[in-house]
């Protein structure tokens, strides 16, 4: 009853009751065919409670230097670093930000495992998109070519935990018509700057 899983710290993250998770997961879990990308500072790929979550591009062989399946990027297996080729491979998205790994699980942590958190999507599955470069401890460098990749790939979901108070750009809103137009939902944090009225993008 009330679908609660047996992962250690799911009776503390008071979220999943107040959006009545619990009740949702009776009637529906999730579907390992939708993937949420996930665009943050990075995620530790082989964290215990995110690994058997990731989504693999199986058309891409990893960490061979080559686009195997041609989509532009090179060695997206487990998941893409933007800012290679200057960082190295491709396919690794560690970042020693927690910002990024905090967020896919609160998404994607493998629910009912006996380990950590309950992710909110529970049976979906996540592909982290590293969107900052690994010198750049707080912000994002790259997030709306985050949104390009996860348009191209066809994600159902994207994952924005990030913005800013700007000018509107009619390039990055082009790039946002782009995903929505190949069906991707994006999320986006609508600001955390103390209660302050601004229009954060992409959000806004």
């Amino acid at each position: 009853p009330l679908g609660i899983p047996n992962d250690p710290y799911a009776s503390q993250q008071t979220l999943l009751a107040t959006i009545k998770a619990f009740q949702t997961w009776d009637v529906f879990q999730g579907d390992t065919n939708v993937v949420i990308g996930i665009i943050d500072t990075g995620v530790f790929q082989d964290h215990e409670d995110l690994v058997n979550s990731i989504a693999t591009n199986w058309n891409e062989i990893p960490n061979n230097g080559v686009d195997d399946d041609g989509n532009g990027y090179v060695d997206d297996f487990r998941g893409y670093n933007l800012a290679f080729p200057a960082e190295g491979k491709g396919g690794n998205t560690y970042h020693p930000t927690d910002h990024g790994t905090s967020v896919a699980g609160i998404a994607g942590a493998t629910t009912n495992n006996n380990l950590g958190i309950a992710g909110v999507a529970y049976k979906c599955r996540i592909f982290p998109i590293k969107a900052s470069k690994i010198t750049n401890l707080g912000s994002i460098d790259y997030g709306y070519r985050g949104i390009l990749y996860a348009a191209v790939r066809g994600f159902s979901v994207v994952n924005c935990s990030w913005g800013s108070p700007k000018q509107p750009s009619p390039i990055d809103q082009s790039i946002i018509d782009y995903a929505i137009a190949r069906g991707v939902v994006i999320v986006a944090a609508g600001g955390n700057d103390d209660n302050a009225s601004r229009v954060w993008y992409p959000a806004g």
